[in-house]
């Protein structure tokens, strides 16, 4: 099992004002809460670790699972409607950083804005698709 690393950054009018105060709740797939963060001044969380599938995975061509880690973010905040992102992708030491944008609630609007991530399409793949040395065929003089 590998570590991934994740840093929300909220903010409003695209990214032009960050969200100071933020309540960032981020959990696993089977709703088990992980972390309850607030941002700061500059919008920014912590930054925080995350299971995610050790990065030979990703170097293996043969893998026929995910070579990530999916987690669901909520970002609160009164006043403003709240962000649920799905899926969001954890690689194996990777930092990534969810940029999440917010908007001023409305009155008899939706509570939730919700963002849902969908998987990569991974193909699968042989040697002889990539480029460089091509493997030696049966038949073939070496």
């Amino acid at each position: 099992m590998g570590m991934g690393y994740l840093t929300i950054q909220v903010s409003l009018a695209n990214e032009a004002v960050p969200v100071e105060g933020a309540t960032v709740t981020i959990q696993d797939l089977s709703g088990r809460i992980l972390y309850m963060l607030t941002t700061d001044a500059s919008g920014r969380t912590k930054t925080v670790g995350l299971y995610a599938p050790d990065k030979a995975y990703t170097e293996d061509l043969y893998y026929g699972g995910m070579p990530y880690a999916t987690y669901r973010v909520t970002v609160t905040h009164p006043g403003l409607t709240s962000v649920l992102i799905n899926g969001v992708q954890i690689f194996d030491t990777v930092e990534a950083v969810e940029y999440v944008e917010m908007h001023p609630a409305a009155a008899g609007g939706p509570p939730y804005d919700v963002i849902n991530i969908p998987p990569h399409t991974l193909v699968q793949r042989t040697p002889t698709d990539q480029q460089g040395a091509v493997p030696p065929l049966a038949g073939r003089p070496q």
